[in-house]
């Protein structure tokens, strides 16, 4: 599964969505998933402490369209996004994993 987030200029404002990159054949083809507006931390739930996850709406679309992303899928595409705290714990976490 190949998620990225798209960013799309409309009326000087960035909007935002999730699309795929897939093999068909011979060639590599890009398919819109699910549109996040113009605001992409409306999507993440903080329920406390520093844990967060993505709303069901998100989720939802995403499996209506074939696919099951987990946390690990969606952490890229919605990071910058997050709490500037959350962003800090996770780079100290990955700094201090072993390669």
């Amino acid at each position: 599964m190949n998620l990225y987030l798209a960013r799309n200029y409309i009326d000087h404002q960035t909007h935002y969505s999730i699309r795929e990159t897939y093999k068909d054949g011979e060639c590599l083809k890009s398919r819109h998933l699910f549109n996040l507006g113009t605001d992409p931390s409306k999507y993440i739930i903080y329920p406390g402490g520093k844990g967060y996850y993505f709303d069901d709406v998100v989720l939802g679309a995403l499996e209506s369209k074939g696919l099951n992303p987990t946390q690990d899928d969606l952490d890229p595409i919605f990071f910058e996004f997050l709490d500037p705290e959350i962003q800090r714990v996770i780079h100290g976490f990955e700094r201090s994993r072993p390669k």
